[in-house]
């Protein structure tokens, strides 16, 4: 069995200071580090899971679509008010489908990266508290 494990995960995009702005408020992650040389991380507060990396790219910049795209999956206790707290942060909601045999709210962050909200299966154990405001 290997015995690595993922440190980071790559973002290419246009304004990486922007979007990862966006991912902290739709997360609740913190971050960790901003450069001037067009790249943000976000960290989880506790130190769980990877890092996010987002580096700009001119094409991103031009609104081309980043060479390197991503999907992220979200869990939530209610993926419809989710999506609509998002949507106030800048996502775009872009349909509702049954994707991997469970319903959830397929969206678009502020620069077009597609991400998935699905419902939280452990009855919310994994409390949100203070993100959004509550």
């Amino acid at each position: 069995m290997a015995a690595a494990i993922i440190d980071r995960i790559v973002i290419e995009c246009g304004f990486a200071k922007r979007l990862a702005a966006f991912w902290a408020a739709a997360t609740g992650y913190s971050m960790a580090t901003v450069t001037r040389r067009g790249r943000a991380a976000l960290e989880h507060p506790e130190g769980l899971g990877p890092r996010l990396l987002f580096v700009e790219v001119e094409a991103a910049r031009a609104g081309e679509r980043p060479a390197g795209p991503f999907g992220v999956d979200l869990v939530a206790d209610d993926p419809d008010a989710e999506a609509g707290i998002l949507q106030g942060l800048g996502a775009t909601v872009v349909r509702a489908d049954h994707q991997d045999g469970a319903p959830c709210v397929v969206m678009a962050d502020p620069e077009g990266h597609p991400f998935r909200i699905f419902r939280r299966h452990d009855g919310g154990a994994a409390a949100r508290a203070g993100r959004h405001g509550a």
